[in-house]
């Protein structure tokens, strides 16, 4: 019991204060902490891209790293019907441009060629 007494005796405001002092509790610093609390003082400021990118961008962005995340056929084909609400053709076009442009030749010339008539090495996979 007497071992117990002493680490019961920390002060009420050093228990308050105790993953302040270590960064380990999840916040960068107690400054930004503080405000997110709602202590009256400014949040920490939003990163460009969400302030600035257009609604339906950030909506494409985050559908593609579930797509990503999930990389399941189906994630993969529901993300057309996402690109189609959500950017426009010419978008689409640089989309998969640029994502043909970090394929292999022949590779990209086999995804090319199913995506544009369903025939992927030799096979129909539509």
């Amino acid at each position: 019991m007497g071992c117990t007494t002493s680490v019961n005796a920390q002060t009420s405001a050093e228990k308050e204060n105790a993953a302040s002092t270590d960064m380990e509790h999840g916040a960068r610093n107690t400054e930004t902490h503080q405000k997110s609390l709602g202590t009256g003082k400014p949040k920490p400021r939003r990163n460009a891209m969400s302030l600035y990118a257009k609604d339906r961008h950030k909506r494409a962005a985050k559908a593609l790293g579930f797509v990503l995340t999930l990389g399941t056929s189906e994630a993969w084909s529901g993300l057309i019907i996402v690109l189609l609400a959500r950017l426009k053709p010419e978008e689409r076009a640089k989309l998969a441009y640029a994502s043909l442009m970090t394929l292999e030749d022949d590779q990209a010339y086999q995804i090319a060629n199913a995506a544009l008539y369903g025939v992927y090495k030799g096979e129909l996979v539509r």
